[in-house]
């Protein structure tokens, strides 16, 4: 349920610095929370979409590029709410908070229920394409909310549809 370790450590060396120098680009007061600091870049990210193109340029100025195929994950990256429904053997289950898509996640060092101790619930995070599939950036922001048993069920129901729909993805089309 977690990306090759190669992939992980590549997107990691990339995005880390990538998310600091949008902090930096953003003049938002220094925080001591490195995963606040990057939620908060990621949310400057996505209100003024300029600062990934200043951030790129910057990190190439600085000569420390970003990998192309991390650069291609950043720009799929769907920040938003979402309900994390369950796990499988080879991935986890995202749904859009709309209910109008879902896609096989992988974490990138470590399954994304190990992170939060269990499945079923709604959060905000980010979600890329990347390695062939999607991957969770890892960064988790807001307020976590456990999904009852009677919504959950729903939820599955609403899944299983997604999937007849051909509207769950497991990989890059």
């Amino acid at each position: 349920m977690v990306v090759d370790p190669t992939q992980a450590r590549i997107f990691l060396d990339s995005y880390q610095p990538f998310l600091t120098e949008v902090f930096r680009l953003s003049g938002l007061p220094a925080e001591s929370n490195v995963v606040q600091m990057m939620g908060q870049a990621r949310a400057a990210m996505v209100q003024s979409p300029a600062l990934q193109t200043e951030a790129v340029a910057a990190l190439e100025k600085a000569g420390t590029p970003m990998d192309a195929k991390v650069l291609a994950a950043v720009h799929s990256l769907q920040i938003g709410l979402w309900f994390y429904l369950r796990d499988t053997t080879r991935y986890s289950i995202f749904m859009t908070a709309e209910g109008d898509a879902a896609y096989a996640v992988q974490g990138l060092s470590q399954p994304i229920s190990s992170i939060f101790g269990g499945s079923g619930l709604m959060v905000t995070a980010g979600i890329a394409e990347y390695a062939g599939g999607f991957v969770c950036d890892g960064i988790f922001t807001g307020q976590l909310a456990w999904i009852g048993r009677t919504m959950l069920s729903g939820l599955s129901d609403d899944f299983a549809l997604l999937k007849k729909k051909k509207a769950f993805f497991t990989k890059r089309v």
